[in-house]
């Protein structure tokens, strides 16, 4: 559970982020990543674009690596809206040129990709039925 932090400094600055204008500390990073991703669909709903420089995306981003295997999860849930950060995140695209446009191969090789480079989807409960965003 995300405890909100008193002061302006959480107590473990890698658990710790700003969400909805309040510092909150984290007991992990997954925890962390599903409260910045709740924050980014809630400021995207109903938008006809969606926002890939929200700052919680970027967050999301720059936890580097360890977000990965929890990015890949979404993506295997069905999620699209995950690519653009892992390939920020691993620094270049892992699908073909000619996949452009074809949503399930792109899923289909991260998690190709993330199988091959010993990244396991990280598994919590049953899949949800989470919006597109």
């Amino acid at each position: 559970m995300a405890t909100l932090i008193t002061n302006n400094r959480p107590a473990d600055a890698s658990l710790g982020a700003l969400v909805d204008g309040k510092v909150v500390e984290f007991s992990s990073i997954e925890e962390k990543i599903e409260a910045l991703a709740e924050a980014w669909r809630e400021d995207n709903l109903g938008r006809s674009v969606v926002n890939y420089f929200h700052p919680a995306y970027l967050k999301i981003i720059g936890l580097g690596m360890a977000a990965v295997p929890h990015l890949l999860r979404e993506v295997a849930q069905g999620s699209r809206v995950w690519f653009l950060a892992l390939e920020q995140i691993v620094g270049y695209p892992v699908h073909l040129p000619e996949m452009k446009g074809d949503l399930a191969a792109v899923a289909k090789a991260w998690i190709d990709w993330g199988t091959f480079n010993g990244y396991s989807p990280i598994q919590s409960g049953p899949q949800s039925n989470k919006a597109a965003i």
